[in-house]
């Protein structure tokens, strides 16, 4: 419990797992990752880039003007953007394994954090390592600690985190995260360590940095974003996140329609949100510059997505009646308990070199699924394979688009109307999307289904469709496995309490 104290206490900068990786900083913003790898010989490369909590409407290429994401921006502009791309659960550990497994929840059987993933179902880095290539995955918190499942296939699967020492007693203890820095030292650690530099690399990294608390950039780069002069509750600081969501609950973070972009306090909590990503995205420069300088670019695939996006104000707080009669105060600030689409569109972006050759500046608009990634690196790593239920996306940019198909998503909040009779989730907040429409239902409030557009306003569809959306969803839930218990251990159990994931 002390390093929970000492995390959620910190007044500084929270450490990271090692030294910086050493890297000229000038070297590292003139660097160009379309165009940073000498052309020639090299293994081929698979890197798969997941920024925690990243919604894609906070990057630049995604269209907000005040975001500083270049990297990203970059590898879209050489590459293939997919502006639609959904994940199928707001939370971090299912939400991965179906990145790896190509299986929505309802197939894999994760439910939420600390619930652990069947040997059972295959994994995109059993796949690969078959075939002969070195897995590498190195994660950013506690959430996706190896005992979770996901580590199975990898030939390194690093969830060091970082270590502090109480300066009274000399205790030391384990922090929940590490910053990006921290996680780039350790993949390239890895991929230093390899017996055969020749073999071809899949490598996974995690940053976790975007999510909250927003005090993983640093000083610097925060102070080129907010507002210094700023003094309410809106604040870098972990013990002042409860002061964060208490503001966000009274309605200090609401947005009033005639004055958009005014509020100081939504904007300070935007500002913070975005000094992360920009920090994350430097760490990712940095990341594929070293890449490029040990000869590991020249035949890269690199992939850059999310597990779920964060609801920063984009809502009035609301006090809801739940159906046991409970009250739930659904608070504008997080994820969890809710599959609209800022806690549901990311990003994902492929930008490949050599053989792994993409188009340059390609926007798919297709709706597609964090549960196709795994079905096309397979293919692409290994033509003719595939894995799990997903699509072969590879098919958007070389003229033979897959067919559409329902996208389905559901929530994994609040505990307190989880099933426990059928599988947990299935009274939260759950949706299908199809054919232009979002069929949303949510049987702990107590409403009728939400029919809804892309851009989620009010539509009228056919009758047809509408009892289409209804028989798609059904039949998901009816596809859903059974019941399961809380299997997760005490440290893990107080790891992701310190990371705000348990209620």
């Amino acid at each position: 419990m002390l390093w929970a104290w000492l995390f959620a206490c910190a007044d500084t900068e929270p450490p990271i797992s090692r030294e910086p990786v050493s890297q000229d900083e000038a070297a590292v913003e003139q660097y160009d990752p379309c165009n940073g790898a000498p052309a020639g010989d090299g293994p081929p490369v698979i890197l798969l880039v997941s920024m925690d909590t990243a919604r894609a409407d906070a990057f630049g290429v995604y269209g907000n003007e005040t975001a500083s994401t270049p990297y990203v921006d970059a590898l879209a502009e050489c590459g293939v953007r997919f502006d639609q791309a959904l994940s199928h659960v707001p939370t971090t550990l299912n939400s991965h394994t179906t990145m790896l497994s190509g299986l929505d929840p309802h197939a894999h059987g994760v439910v939420r954090n600390g619930y652990q993933l069947s040997p059972s179902f295959p994994l995109l880095q059993e796949q690969l390592s078959a075939a002969g290539w070195d897995t590498i995955a190195v994660v950013g918190a506690m959430a996706l600690q190896s005992e979770m499942g996901l580590s199975r296939g990898f030939d390194v699967y690093d969830d060091t985190m970082p270590v502090v020492r109480d300066s009274e007693t000399g205790q030391e203890s384990t922090l929940p995260e590490d910053r990006a820095n921290g996680v780039n030292h350790r993949v390239l650690a890895a991929v230093d360590a390899r017996q055969d530099p020749t073999r071809p690399l899949f490598l996974f990294v995690h940053y976790y940095d975007p999510h909250l608390p927003w005090n993983s950039a640093p000083a610097e780069i925060r102070a080129r974003f907010i507002d210094l002069d700023y003094t309410g509750p809106v604040s870098w600081k972990p013990e002042l996140i409860p002061q964060l969501q208490g503001a966000a609950f009274q309605g200090l973070l609401a947005e009033h329609p005639s004055q958009p972009g005014q509020n100081p306090h939504l904007r300070q909590a935007w500002q913070l949100y975005l000094a992360e990503l920009h920090w994350t995205d430097h760490q990712l420069g940095a990341l594929l510059s070293a890449l490029d300088s040990r000869g590991l670019g020249a035949n890269r695939l690199t992939v850059v997505t999310s597990d779920h996006g964060e609801t920063i104000g984009d809502w009035e707080p609301k006090s809801i009646q739940m159906s046991n009669g409970e009250t739930w105060l659904q608070n504008p600030i997080g994820h969890g308990d809710d599959v609209s689409n800022v806690n549901l569109r990311v990003p994902l972006i492929w930008s490949g070199q050599g053989r792994f050759d993409l188009p340059n500046g390609q926007v798919i608009e297709d709706l597609v699924g964090l549960v196709d990634v795994a079905p096309t690196l397979l293919s692409l790593a290994q033509p003719g394979t595939t894995i799990g239920e997903g699509r072969d996306l590879a098919g958007f940019w070389t003229g033979q688009a897959p067919h559409a198909k329902p996208h389905f998503a559901e929530a994994t909040k609040p505990v307190a109307v989880e099933r426990l009779d059928a599988w947990n989730n299935l009274d939260f907040d759950r949706r299908v999307t199809h054919q232009g429409a979002i069929y949303r239902d949510t049987p702990w409030i107590p409403h009728g289904p939400v029919i809804t557009n892309m851009q989620e306003e009010s539509t009228q569809i056919s009758d047809d469709l509408r009892h289409e959306l209804a028989d798609l969803l059904s039949d998901w839930d009816d596809r859903a496995p059974a019941w399961r218990p809380k299997e997760m251990s005490q440290e893990t159990e107080e790891g992701l309490r310190a990371l705000g994931y348990l209620e």
